[in-house]
């Protein structure tokens, strides 16, 4: 039928101001002092990223850490923090195979989504692609996706 059209999604890189916001049309919602609590976002991705990248397999975990440095920020109120399985969308328990983690999170009244993709910690592979693309951000804007399946 029509409404059932072949649809391939093709994911890039998160283009990203130079203190890690990802960017968005609605970052000009943004006060002088909201713009700067959204940099929370990143920061909390990275440490989850970093959890990972130290061999963390337990998806609580992850979701908690990136969580606590979310929560440091006063201005921020978290709508949710998501690991799931890549390929499902569906949430895991233990981090195996490629894993998406989403976040979304109001900065006063803006609410701003960002993510990483994780490819089953094959550092070597991202560290061979960064010598490739050295500017390009490791994360991939695939939330969109993510939040259609919600």
């Amino acid at each position: 039928s029509e409404m059932c059209k072949e649809t391939e999604i093709v994911g890039c890189p998160i283009i990203r101001e130079e203190d890690g916001l990802a960017k968005s049309s609605r970052n000009t919602y943004l006060s002088a002092e909201e713009r700067t609590a959204a940099t929370v976002l990143h920061k909390g991705l990275t440490a989850g990223e970093e959890l990972l990248r130290s061999g963390e397999k337990n998806a609580a975990k992850v979701v908690a850490e990136i969580r606590k440095v979310i929560e440091n920020e006063p201005l921020a109120k978290i709508d949710y923090v998501e690991l799931v399985d890549w390929n499902t969308l569906k949430p895991v328990e233990t981090v195996s195979g490629e894993v998406l983690c989403a976040v979304a999170v109001y900065i006063g009244k803006t609410r701003l989504i960002d993510n990483f993709i994780d490819n089953g910690n094959d550092f070597e592979f991202m560290k061979e692609r960064e010598e490739v693309e050295p500017n390009r951000d490791k994360t991939s804007s695939f939330l969109y996706t993510y939040e259609i399946f919600l």
